[in-house]
C-alpha cells in the first residue's frame, strides 16, 4: 500500500461526473506517455485526490469520486460580473462565450455576450462540478534520480539543466535570486529528504557541456578509457 511521502508512478484520467468530458489526464499520446510520477501528499494533483490515494494498492484500478466541495468548491455568484463589451474590443479581444480571458491577473470565462455587455465568470471553470478520477498506481518509485526528474518537471519546469552524481544535485541556471534558490532547495529537500546536497552553478557553456559528459575544449563526448 502507498503512503504519504511515497513517489508513485500513476495513470489517471479525470472526468466530470456523469459525463464523458475529460478535464485532466496523465496520457500524452504525442509523447507516447501514459503515466506520471508524483510525490503523494505534495499537492501535485488535487489535495483531496491524493488523500484518497493513501492506502491504495499497486496494480489495481480505482474509481475515485470527488464532490464539488472536495474539488474546486461551489460557484460563488459574487464572482460573476458584467463587463462592457467595449472593454474587450479596446484591447483587441473578440469576446465570445467560452473564451477564457485574463483580467487584471485573474483568469475568467466569458459566459454570454449580449447588448454590448458580457457576463464574465471568475469562478474556477470546474467550480460546482462533481468529478471522478480513474486511477491505476503502477509502482512505488525508489530511485532518487527519478524522484529528482519528477520534481523538476512538475515544480520547476524552467530549470532545464541539472545533474545528479555521487549523491549531489547540481542545478545549472542563469543568475538566480537567493530567495528563489532557497525556495527550490527547500521544496526538493521536503519531498526528497534523502537528498542531502544541492548546489547551484551559474549557467555557462563549459558547465553545461561538462554536465552532459562532453569535453569542454573540443565539445565532443568524452572518450571512455579502454579496459586493459
Amino acid at each position: 500500500m502507498v503512503k504519504k511521502g511515497d513517489f508513485i508512478e500513476i495513470i489517471f484520467t479525470g472526468k466530470i461526473k456523469n459525463s464523458d468530458l475529460i478535464f485532466d489526464t496523465s496520457i500524452v499520446e504525442k509523447e507516447k506517455k501514459d503515466s506520471v510520477i508524483i510525490c503523494l501528499g505534495a499537492n501535485s494533483l488535487l489535495k483531496s485526490l491524493e488523500a484518497k490515494l493513501e492506502g491504495k494498492e499497486i496494480e489495481k484500478d480505482y474509481e475515485i469520486d470527488l464532490s464539488f466541495e472536495e474539488a474546486f468548491g461551489k460557484k460563488d455568484p459574487k464572482l460573476i460580473k458584467i463587463i462592457q463589451t467595449k472593454v474587450f474590443v479596446d484591447k483587441k479581444v473578440n469576446p465570445v462565450p467560452g473564451l477564457q480571458v485574463n483580467i487584471d491577473g485573474a483568469i475568467a470565462t466569458i459566459r454570454s455576450v449580449s447588448g454590448g455587455r458580457c457576463v464574465v465568470d471568475f469562478n474556477h471553470p470546474l467550480a460546482g462540478r462533481n468529478l471522478v478520477y480513474f486511477v491505476k498506481i503502477k509502482k512505488i518509485v525508489t530511485d532518487v534520480k527519478e524522484k529528482i526528474d519528477s520534481t523538476m518537471r512538475l515544480d520547476f519546469p524552467f530549470i532545464k539543466e541539472y545533474k545528479f552524481e555521487n549523491g549531489i544535485l547540481i542545478i545549472y541556471s542563469e543568475k538566480m535570486e537567493p530567495k528563489l534558490r532557497e525556495i527550490i532547495q527547500n521544496r526538493i529537500k521536503e519531498v526528497i529528504p534523502e537528498l542531502k546536497t544541492i548546489n547551484f552553478e551559474e549557467k555557462t557553456i563549459k558547465n553545461i557541456e561538462r554536465s552532459k559528459g562532453r569535453d569542454v575544449e573540443t565539445n565532443k563526448p568524452k572518450k571512455i578509457p579502454e579496459k586493459t
